[in-house]
């Protein structure tokens, strides 16, 4: 087995994980010569992967012969697409709210330190340490090119594995013809977030554990992956969870020797798990109590952000979209076929038909150990991931390369049984319906994303903002026309931290479970007004459909009362913009 790309890719992992301390060091900070090195070491091993992952995408293109004059291009101008989206501005929701403004905040302070309101930053950050280092020489635009070379790493790891296999010359080809068009990549790709990292590392993980040339170290190396997965966000979590019942159910135990051996290999992989991810669990132990903040607090006693309270996910899609148990038994194949981006109730993103095939590979090659590895791993991880939080593909991003893998699996058992001189144009017709339902993607996402018009200057940096950021005109307001001593407090806006060139507070993700607490604390509007001022607010920018609703929905009687006193008496309206207003704290 060839270990250059996966030690090379732990490497520039392991390389981010001194950043966390020496960010977080009043000796050195986040400015530093000492954090630019090492982020710039990062950098070549990153770059040398993206290098390697390149040639072993090309060399396995390569094997379709011919085939290989439509793919190549193909592969290239989805690319090209990805690179012209990567470069406008930045508009993705959960970067605005904390994968980039955490980074800023951090080099605006000079070190990594405890934003007490924003319990998302208490989450793991490998994949923003780079962001930070990234946005000391380069505009913000470059972490979602960052983020998108690791989609070119996935799709050379998942190519590596699955020509080692020796099953089949079009199988490698067809996972990554498959990785690099499947819509749902190319909108993580296309911004900066940090799901396509996790993904990367879980797949080393699976790779690393299921290689036919099963060595001791493969074992340690895969509990490295698991922790730099954990590392990235807590997604990880079921991995290791799934990860870890895979190795006990797969190991040997038929005799003394072989249980002994068999703890070993887990004592190792959980040993390389927790040594890698083991200073963000200092981190957040020092700073809250609880080594895996936010969850979990109950059990640690410490404070959890403030919180209106929910439903559960199987709860909130049975209320909100009226959906059956029925519905629930259908949500693999509801997931592939009608999902659609930014809607809720769709899963707020778009796979592909074909990955039905995989339930083609998972069956008809159950007996290989690989395939019986990565198919328990898919439907336990996709149990897990739609029950305890609210189905949304993005959160499959884990599961994803290993479907992948057993979806083209399920093509090859097609493919099979056709006529052999027939195989290649059944490929060529299979896979040019593959890419033109990419290609349509392709189109949505350039005219949802005003790619064009912004690329020939008929809408400026601001226009396109305006457009695609909630609330961006009057934050611009804000940042022109408010004093730099400003601290305005965001209620029921959606967070949207980044733009903001002045102070900013809220509640977390219940961001009107701050002011609803008060109010129901405090004996009057004034001491409400008083405890905002003691915490320096000076402004309060409020949606005010959400915030009416939700007042009346969780206030009643005196505290109502206390809410519209508050409001007439303490608040100073300056200006609205749509639906949000901006108040003065008198």
């Amino acid at each position: 087995m060839k270990l250059s790309l996966c030690i090379l890719f732990i490497l520039s992992g392991l390389l981010l994980v001194p950043l966390l301390p020496i960010g977080a060091s009043e000796t050195f900070g986040t400015n530093s010569i000492l954090y630019q090195i090492v982020f710039c070491l990062h950098l070549i091993f990153f770059c040398t992967c993206i290098y390697l992952s390149i040639l072993e995408i090309y060399r396995t293109i390569c094997t379709l012969g011919k085939i290989k004059l439509l793919i190549l291009p193909i592969i290239c101008i989805i690319f090209c697409f990805i690179i012209s989206l990567d470069l406008l501005p930045v508009s993705a929701g959960d970067a605005l709210i904390h994968h980039l403004v955490v980074p800023k905040w951090w080099l605006k302070a000079g070190k990594i330190y405890y934003i007490d309101f924003h319990s998302w930053s208490n989450y793991p950050m490998l994949i923003n340490l780079a962001f930070t280092g990234i946005m000391q020489f380069a505009p913000a635009e470059f972490c979602a090119l960052y983020h998108a070379a690791y989609l070119i790493i996935l799709a050379a790891l998942i190519s590596e594995f699955l020509r080692n296999k020796n099953e089949h010359p079009y199988l490698a080809p067809i996972a990554v013809i498959m990785i690099i068009g499947l819509p749902i990549f190319i909108r993580l790709a296309a911004t900066p977030l940090v799901d396509l990292g996790l993904a990367a590392y879980s797949f080393l993980c699976l790779k690393l554990v299921f290689e036919d040339n099963q060595k001791t170290i493969n074992y340690f190396l895969a509990g490295i992956s698991l922790g730099l997965a954990l590392s990235i966000k807590y997604n990880a979590i079921l991995v290791g969870f799934v990860c870890t019942l895979l190795l006990i159910a797969f190991m040997n135990y038929r005799n003394g020797q072989n249980l002994k051996h068999a703890a070993k290999i887990l004592a190792l992989f959980c040993f390389g798990a927790l040594i890698v991810y083991l200073p963000w669990m200092i981190k957040n132990y020092l700073w809250t109590n609880n080594p895996i903040y936010p969850l979990f607090n109950s059990y640690f006693s410490t404070k959890s952000p403030p919180s209106l309270g929910g439903l559960n996910p199987i709860e909130h899609r049975r209320l909100i979209y009226q959906e059956s148990w029925f519905d629930f038994l259908l949500l693999p194949f509801r997931m592939i076929f009608n999902g659609q981006d930014f809607k809720g109730k769709y899963f707020d993103g778009v796979l592909h038909p074909i990955l039905i095939l995989g339930f083609i590979g998972l069956f008809k090659s159950w007996k290989k150990r690989w395939v019986r590895g990565f198919s328990i791993f898919a439907v336990f991880y996709f149990l897990l991931a739609t029950t305890l939080a609210l189905p949304r593909t993005r959160y499959l991003a884990p599961m994803l390369p290993i479907w992948i893998c057993l979806s083209s699996l399920g093509f090859i058992h097609l493919l099979t049984i056709t006529n052999i001189k027939l195989q290649k144009k059944v490929f060529t017709i299979f896979f040019s319906v593959y890419l033109f339902f990419t290609a349509i993607y392709l189109k949505e996402i350039s005219e949802r994303s005003l790619l064009i018009p912004y690329l020939n200057h008929k809408i400026s940096k601001l226009d396109y903002l305006k457009i695609t950021v909630p609330d961006y005109e009057l934050i611009n307001w804000v940042n022109n026309q408010l004093p730099e001593t400003s601290k305005i407090y965001l209620l029921n806006t959606a967070n949207r931290f980044y733009y903001f060139d002045r102070n900013v507070i809220s509640s977390g993700h219940d961001s009107s479970a701050g002011i609803v607490n008060l109010l129901r604390e405090k004996p009057s509007a004034s001491s409400v007004a008083s405890e905002l001022k003691a915490e320096g607010v000076t402004h309060i920018m409020a949606n005010m459909p959400r915030t009416i609703d939700i007042m009346e929905a969780e206030l009643v009687g005196e505290n109502r009362n206390k809410w519209n006193e508050f409001q007439q008496k303490y608040l100073k309206p300056l200006v609205q913009s749509g639906s949000t207003a901006l108040w003065e704290l008198k």
